[in-house]
């Protein structure tokens, strides 16, 4: 799924070759190449001093356009050697595309730097996200817990599947199981306080 949304966001792009950032943007990058079938190319963390001594790994021609890919951006600064070791091979670089904008100066620096910044997503954008699922996940334990008090049977179908697919275990995360173990905590307390 990642590899399809950075492709729907490289798609208005003009880029030859796609240069992944060691280490974190290696598999995103891969994932990004094989979905938009464009050749990979990566800058070395480090130029071997031995062998071919290429600073840059992959086929590719002076002049061709790479956009740079990364998991996440701060401030910009490995970015920018990536972007300056690419440059120094001859290859042209406007765009960055990453994950996650962390907004700590790194669109601007980018800027600077005659690059644009295209982030899947900001660091505000993901907290207000999970501000609302954790808001959604509390009015859901509450209405489970109003629900403990009722027969299964004449609760709302939505909520007796959810209530259901709790109680069965069928929870991905670790926020999850918690709160499945305190909704099962406040069914047992009510079944305790009113055994029928």
């Amino acid at each position: 799924q990642a590899a399809r949304a950075l492709a729907r966001a490289a798609a208005p792009l003009s880029f030859d070759r796609v240069a992944a950032i060691p280490l974190g943007g290696l598999p995103i990058g891969t994932a990004l190449s094989l979905e938009m079938e464009r050749p990979l190319i990566y800058p070395r963390p480090e130029v071997k001093q031995h062998g071919s001594k290429k600073s840059v790994e992959g086929a590719f021609h002076a002049g061709e356009t790479a956009l740079v890919v990364d998991d996440l951006i701060s401030t910009g600064g490995a970015k920018l050697e990536a972007v300056e070791q690419l440059k120094a091979e001859g290859l042209v670089v406007r765009d960055v595309l990453v994950l996650i904008d962390r907004q700590q100066g790194g669109r601007e620096e980018l800027a600077s730097a005659g690059c644009s910044l295209h982030a899947l997503f900001t660091l505000l954008e993901m907290t207000a996200a999970l501000e609302s699922e954790i808001a959604s996940i509390r009015r859901m334990v509450g209405q489970l817990v109003c629900a403990s008090t009722m027969p299964t049977d004449s609760m709302p179908p939505a909520l007796e599947a959810c209530y259901l697919r709790l109680l069965e275990g069928e929870v991905a995360s670790e926020l999850a199981a918690r709160i499945v173990s305190t909704v099962r905590s406040e069914l047992t307390a009510a079944e305790q306080a009113d055994p029928k």
